[in-house]
């Protein structure tokens, strides 16, 4: 499939004008300059006509969504959905579902039966959408899909490190501390320091302004419970050698400041696979037919305007093709 930098192919054939509205599709309605795209964002209609047929080959979000769309515009689209769910990778297990794996000889084997209590849920696929997941976010506003912030990282809880005889501390300890004893070291590296460099180390560190040292931070936490009738004096700083020593930087810690997972994020409420829901729920009422249970078993193609699939479906063979229509 072509990328959003490319242009669709230029084409008049029936295959070839729904390939084009696919394509429109999956480049999103809203954002695509994001990806790079710049040209225009309309998704074409199908000929009155004609209304030509679009078989989309999976029922996962990227397969409901072609649906979705092309379904609104006048297209007749069937899903062949392999299995007897929608969804593909997103998936949220609830109490009772049966959940299989491919063994050795490639048969499915049940491997769980979720026996969670009500109203708890597990997303096994994809489980949080980041704030950059613009088109996903617009599907969720247009479909209704309530959502509600996912907790990635919270520094006040405590985090169990590695090393002997194991480290437990908090997060907002070992972020901050680790910070100052830096800033206080390079400082020390550095005895004539621009003064741009001495305030913004003084700042990122927390450091003493007249010996440019480490002595705790009030970031890191109180040495006392909070008291009105006290000024707040900072906890006493974790060691610079436990904090080496418990290689904490190799357990995920820095984790959350990477893009895919900074804040702030979102989840659907109830479970990620609401999104599946609503999605498989809008394509059918725009048209969209989906057959579940519907395994392909072989394409042709014949000059790219001559489809033929076939699929198993309740142990029988069946069959979809799209010809071109004859001209005089």
């Amino acid at each position: 499939m072509a990328t959003p930098h490319d242009a669709p192919p230029s084409v008049t054939s029936p295959v070839g004008r729904a390939a084009e509205s696919l394509y429109w599709a999956m480049a999103g309605l809203e954002g695509p300059e994001a990806t790079g795209w710049t040209g225009e964002l309309g998704l074409p209609t199908a000929p009155r006509e004609e209304r030509p047929k679009a078989l989309i080959l999976g029922g996962g979000v990227a397969g409901l969504t072609a649906a979705y769309e092309l379904s609104l515009r006048g297209y007749r689209c069937t899903v062949l959905e392999a299995w007897r769910r929608v969804g593909g990778r997103n998936r949220t297990a609830r109490r009772g579902d049966e959940l299989y794996e491919l063994d050795a000889r490639g048969e499915l084997v049940r491997t769980h039966l979720c026996d969670f209590d009500e109203d708890l849920y597990l997303n096994l696929g994809p489980g949080r959408i980041p704030h950059h997941h613009r088109r996903v976010l617009e599907y969720c506003t247009e479909l209704e899909v309530d959502l509600q912030p996912y907790i990635m990282e919270t520094t006040a809880n405590v985090v169990r490190l590695g090393g002997e005889p194991g480290y437990r501390w908090r997060n907002n300890r070992v972020a901050n501390d680790t910070r100052g004893y830096l800033a206080a070291r390079l400082a020390a590296l550095e005895p004539d320091l621009w003064p741009d460099l001495r305030d913004l180390l003084i700042t990122f560190g927390d450091l003493n302004r007249d010996t440019l040292t480490y002595e705790g931070s009030t970031r890191s936490g109180y040495l006392h419970d909070l008291d009105i009738h006290e000024f707040p004096r900072p906890a006493p700083p974790i060691p610079f050698g436990n904090l080496l020593a418990s290689n904490f930087w190799k357990e995920h810690f820095y984790q959350p400041t990477a893009y895919l997972w900074q804040a702030t994020m979102f989840q659907p409420v109830g479970g990620m696979d609401q999104v599946v829901t609503a999605l498989a729920d809008a394509a059918r009422a725009a048209g969209a037919v989906i057959e579940l249970e519907a395994e392909v078993t072989g394409i042709t193609v014949r000059d790219r305007q001559d489809v033929t699939v076939t699929y198993m479906q309740g142990g029988r063979e069946a069959g979809s093709s799209r010809r071109p229509r004859p001209t005089a």
